[in-house]
C-alpha cells in the first residue's frame, strides 16, 4: 500500500506504521501485565481455551460455508 504513494507519503506512510506497532506492543505488554494475576488460576486458563475454541469453530464454519455454499 505504501509502495503506491510519492516520496513523501512513503516516508508519512512508514512512520506512522512504526509508531502504530510501537504503541501496540506497549500496550499489548502494559494488558499482559494487568490481567497475569488473573491467569494464575487455571479455571481461567480453561475459559480462555473455551473462547479461542469457540472463534476456531466460528471461522472453521465460515470457512466451509464459503467453500461450499448452499444450494438456491
Amino acid at each position: 500500500m505504501g509502495g503506491t504513494k510519492l516520496l513523501a507519503e512513503r516516508i508519512s506512510f512508514a512512520l506512522g506504521a512504526a509508531s502504530a506497532s510501537l504503541i501496540w506492543f506497549a500496550a499489548l505488554i502494559g494488558g499482559c501485565r494487568m490481567v497475569a494475576p488473573l491467569f494464575q488460576r487455571a479455571s481461567m486458563w480453561r475459559a480462555l481455551d473455551a473462547v479461542i475454541a469457540a472463534i476456531m469453530f466460528v471461522m472453521a464454519a465460515t470457512t466451509i460455508r464459503s467453500v461450499f455454499p448452499a444450494a438456491a
